[in-house]
Order: C-alpha cells, then sequence, then structure tokens
C-alpha cells in the first residue's frame, strides 16, 4: 500500500517510511495512507528548516564578509557569523 508514496522520503519504500516514521525495523503491517503523508510533511518541514537556516548563516555571515569585508576586518567577519548562528 506505501510503496512509492512516500514524498521527501529517500528510496520511497517501505524501508524508508518505517525508518521516517520511527517504527522499528521488525513491523511488517501496512501503513495507513496518514502515516505516508505525515512522514512525507515531516521530511519537507526538515528541508524547508535547513534551507532557511543555510540561507540565513550564507547571507547573514558571507554577506558581511564579501560586501564589506575589509571595512568591518576579522572581528566583524567573526561576529556577524555568530550572530547568525545565535539567532537561528
Amino acid at each position: 500500500m506505501a510503496q512509492g508514496l512516500a514524498v521527501g522520503v529517500p528510496g520511497g519504500g517501505r524501508r524508508a517510511m518505517e525508518a521516517a516514521v520511527g517504527w522499528p525495523e521488525g513491523r511488517r503491517e501496512a501503513l495507513p495512507l496518514v502515516h505516508v503523508v505525515c512522514a512525507g510533511v515531516m521530511m519537507m518541514n526538515k528541508y524547508a528548516a535547513e534551507l532557511l537556516g543555510t540561507f540565513w548563516l550564507v547571507m547573514g555571515g558571507c554577506g558581511t564578509a564579501i560586501l564589506s569585508g575589509f571595512g568591518v576586518g576579522l572581528l566583524g567577519i567573526s561576529l556577524a557569523f555568530g550572530l547568525s548562528v545565535l539567532t537561528m
């Protein structure tokens, strides 16, 4: 039933779904469609959080280094990276 329905789960198969939902490996019952959809949504939330965090770190830290690297110096760039991580 759940074969190939796992959107956003690597492999998309039954084992990937069991790993995403957190079920033990030996459980062999059919996965309800609700669990398949919820696992896909959980993975998309993780991907969105990773994308947002990477964007924030690159724009805050690397943006400071590129746009005003010599103006703020090494301490300013370090503070920009630190504050970017702190605000996450």
